[in-house]
């Protein structure tokens, strides 16, 4: 999957999309912004559908997704098809 692909997720799907990867990895909000290197209010933002991750972020959850073995591969494969 390439960044690319992954800036092909629609806006409103953002959301769901990094909520439902945070909960898979067990992290609040502030503990996904330190793993991800981002502020506490982006993945607010993210979460709350107001932005996109960034090409850099989504290389950084794509590979957290791979990590997590078949429930990330799930996840990545739900919202990001190709």
């Amino acid at each position: 999957m390439t960044t690319q692909n992954s800036l092909a997720i629609n806006q409103p799907e953002v959301g769901q999309f990094i909520r439902e990867l945070r909960l898979l990895a067990g992290l609040t909000q502030e503990q996904l912004a330190d793993k991800l290197r981002v502020k506490y209010s982006t993945i607010n933002r993210w979460e709350n559908g107001h932005y996109k991750p960034s090409p850099l972020a989504m290389e950084k959850i794509e590979g957290m997704l791979k990590d997590m073995g078949t429930q990330g591969q799930n996840l990545l494969t739900k919202y990001l098809p190709n």
